[in-house]
Parts: structure tokens; C-alpha cells; sequence
């Protein structure tokens, strides 16, 4: 069966929740778990994917098609927007600094993807690639030469995608402990020519 990569609307939001979670490796559940009592996390990051004036808007996000059901997305925007979004308040100040590796290794001037996540069962059929190869061809209507990255050393799936796509490292920096995080280890920038 054929895939489809599509823009990202907003009945897709309650899916691109889900991408935000898994490709974030527990950032999401360490930024927001509780900021809003009695609210699962994940009806909490769909208010980021609400948000208009933000890069985490739905409008930023790509989602893949099988089977008519959403089967993984994709998150890009280009990576100076960052620095205009509007604070998020539902976040407490003390959560903050599990996000300071990831501000260090911005890469200015490139086309930046946020997250990437294929759901399980639908792995092993390209879809990752599909995806990549979108937001790499609308990075280039654009007019960006660069497309960048950042994903945790130990999440091997993800880099040998990346390194399969042309990725390169150029740089890592030790991400901050936190017990919801799955990964402990360094995160790693990694960049492709356009």
C-alpha cells in the first residue's frame, strides 16, 4: 500500500501529540507531567500544536498516511523562529533547564527538524525517509541550504536514519538527568547540506 505525506491539520493534532512524546524521548512528560492537574500529558502538548503563533504549531508539521490511519510526522520550521515564540506558560521556570543542550546547539540559518517519529507498527516500510525527503524538498523551495537536527546519542534507530540521509555530526552536549528522560546519555546536532 502507498504512503501519503501530507501537511499536518488540525485533526491531526491528537496524533502529532503522540509524534512530539515519542521523538522527544521524555521531554514532553519532564517539561509538562502535572503542570495541569488531572490532565494527561498528552492532552497538554496538544495545546502546543494549538498555538498559532509558535513553531510547535500544527502548521509547522508533516504527518505520513497508511493504511488510512496517521502512521508517524514530522516537526520543521526554520530554526531563527525560535528565538520569536512567545513563552509557553504552562511551563515552571524550574523545568526550563532540561531545554538548555538543545539551545546550544542551535544552528543558526538552517531549516530545523524537531521530531521525527514513525509509530511501531507501522516501522520498517520508509515511511522515515518519506517524511525526510518532504521536509527536505520544502526546506529547499525555501530557499535554506542547511537542514539540522538534534537527537539523542543512544537512540541508534534515529542516527542510523539520519547518517543514512547524509546527516553529519558537528557537535553534542550532555543532556541534563531527569527520570522521565528514556535516554541519559549526550545529544547530538547533526547537519545535511541542501
Amino acid at each position: 500500500m502507498t504512503a501519503t505525506i501530507r501537511r499536518a491539520d488540525a485533526g491531526d493534532i491528537p496524533h502529532l501529540a503522540h509524534v512530539f512524546m515519542e521523538a522527544w524521548g521524555g521531554l514532553c512528560e519532564a517539561l509538562y507531567e502535572e503542570v495541569i492537574p488531572n490532565r494527561p500529558t498528552n492532552q497538554i502538548i496538544e495545546h502546543l500544536l494549538s498555538r498559532g503563533n509558535a513553531t510547535t504549531c500544527v502548521k509547522n508539521c508533516w504527518v505520513a498516511e497508511l493504511e488510512d490511519k496517521i502512521a508517524g510526522g514530522v516537526h520543521t520550521f526554520p530554526a531563527d523562529d525560535e528565538a520569536d515564540d512567545p513563552p509557553d506558560p504552562l511551563v515552571p521556570k524550574e523545568r526550563l533547564g532540561i531545554l538548555e543542550p538543545f539551545f546550544r546547539l542551535h544552528v543558526e540559518g538552517s531549516y530545523y527538524i524537531a521530531s521525527l517519529t514513525v509509530f511501531p507498527e507501522f516501522r520498517g516500510r520508509g515511511l522515515g525517509r518519506l517524511l525526510m525527503a518532504e521536509v527536505e524538498a520544502d526546506a529547499r523551495v525555501r530557499n535554506f541550504g542547511q537542514a539540522s537536527l538534534t537527537v539523542f546519542a543512544e537512540n541508534k534507530r534515529a542516527l542510523t536514519l539520519y547518517e543514512g540521509l547524509g546527516y553529519r555530526e558537528i557537535g553534542r552536549q550532555p543532556a541534563v538527568p531527569h527520570p522521565r528522560l528514556i535516554y541519559d546519555g549526550d545529544i547530538v546536532v547533526m547537519t545535511k547540506e541542501l
